[in-house]
């Protein structure tokens, strides 16, 4: 019988020791599986997060995931929606991602493997995201502050609500921890009763609805989106952690080394930038830290030298 913690205890338990996660969203399954790159996970204490859009469920993947188990590596699940339903879980899809959770957890039992944690990715829709990085930023945020003040827009949030309440309860009931990643600019919703940039992006949280938020603290996407200001903004978004760790646990997901679903982002020049990125957030107090991500790392000629310093 498994004998889960309740959210306070697994927050306590998480902060008081450092954790190192990895994000594996592109890595082929043949590559997860390869006994160096399970002899690396090994060494530096590694726990990845394993993307499963629709299409990746199969059998390579269930071998995959049963290796990483049977090495006593600790295994994160993260399901993803097809690109049409828009890739990551938000507002406008969440009833369908409750699905696609159901779905990835039977898929997981299948191959007997016991997911430690299960990430929700909360970011806009997908093409939401590539005009908002891409731009006319200003008139798109516009677009969509006019759209979640509808009265449509609140029905959609409530259901929303459900669906992402009905994903918690099936977690809590297996003891798996759940982990939110959410984008920076709703550090300024955690000490809010209603999450305002949450909810114009369509990915509201409150602190205690997940057992771990995630800011996704991607300096090298931070500099190239907003060079002028990077450093300012960085330094705004540590000191924000630090005064609401209290509120709940949080980890910090921290890169790019190597490029994601957009396939353009920027990314780190050289393992010293990473350094210094852990360094911030060992000082404001985080222990948890997730790299994006694994295939990044592997496809480096040296991939230790990243998890050096990550590590």
């Amino acid at each position: 019988m498994r004998i889960g913690l309740d959210r306070n205890q697994r927050g306590s338990e998480m902060s008081s020791r450092p954790r190192r996660r990895i994000w594996a969203e592109n890595l082929p399954a043949r590559v997860l599986k390869d006994p160096a790159t399970l002899r690396l996970l090994q060494r530096f204490d590694l726990e990845p997060i394993v993307a499963i859009p629709p299409e990746r469920e199969d059998g390579d993947t269930l071998e995959a995931l049963g290796r990483l188990s049977g090495a006593g590596i600790r295994v994160g699940l993260w399901p993803l929606l097809s690109d049409a339903e828009g890739y990551w879980p938000s507002h406008a899809n969440a009833a369908s991602f409750e699905r696609r959770v159901t779905q990835v957890l039977a898929f997981a039992e299948r191959g007997g493997v016991a997911p430690r944690t299960l990430a929700v990715d909360l970011e806009p829709r997908l093409p939401i995201t590539r005009a908002l990085l891409d731009g006319p930023r200003v008139r798109i945020l516009a677009s969509e502050l006019a759209r979640s003040i509808s009265p449509e827009a609140e029905e959609l949030r409530l259901r929303a609500s459900h669906a992402f309440s009905g994903v918690r309860r099936v977690l809590r009931a297996r003891s798996i921890e759940s982990l939110a990643a959410i984008w920076p600019v709703q550090l300024l919703d955690l000490r809010t009763k209603t999450p305002i940039l949450g909810g114009l992006l369509g990915t509201p949280v409150r602190t205690g609805e997940w057992d771990v938020l995630c800011p996704m603290l991607y300096s090298s996407m931070i500099h190239a989106v907003a060079p002028r200001v990077a450093d300012r903004l960085t330094r705004w978004a540590y000191r924000s952690i630090a005064r609401s760790r209290q509120l709940g646990a949080i980890s910090v997901s921290l890169g790019l080394v190597g490029t994601g679903k957009l396939g353009d982002e920027a990314v780190l020049e050289h393992p010293e930038l990473l350094l210094r990125d852990v360094q911030s957030a060992r000082a404001a107090g985080v222990q948890d830290l997730a790299l994006f991500s694994l295939e990044g790392v592997l496809g480096d000629d040296e991939p230790e030298r990243w998890l050096r310093v990550f590590s």
